[in-house]
């Protein structure tokens, strides 16, 4: 199961990371992207982790914090210093 893991295959040549989960997700656990995060830093790759407090699996969710605007204001300043 481990070879199956992304964590496994993270490299210090991999380009930044933008990982956003909400902590009611359903499907996937809010620590899988704590886990992948804390693989990525100590791996040296730039990662960004963003905690949707009440968001579900696609962020939504009622008084999701930060909001959808918000996210989105983070995603598009994410690609602005990575897209060269």
């Amino acid at each position: 199961m481990l070879a199956a893991s992304p964590v496994t295959h993270i490299d210090a040549n991999d380009p930044p990371f933008l990982i956003l989960h909400g902590t009611s997700d359903g499907v996937i656990p809010v620590e899988q992207a704590e886990i992948m995060n804390t693989h990525l830093t100590e791996a040296g790759v730039p990662s960004t982790l963003v905690i949707v407090e009440k968001g579900d699996h696609g962020l939504q969710g009622k008084n999701a914090s930060p909001t959808q605007e918000e996210i989105n204001a983070v995603i598009l300043d994410f690609l602005a210093k990575n897209l060269k």
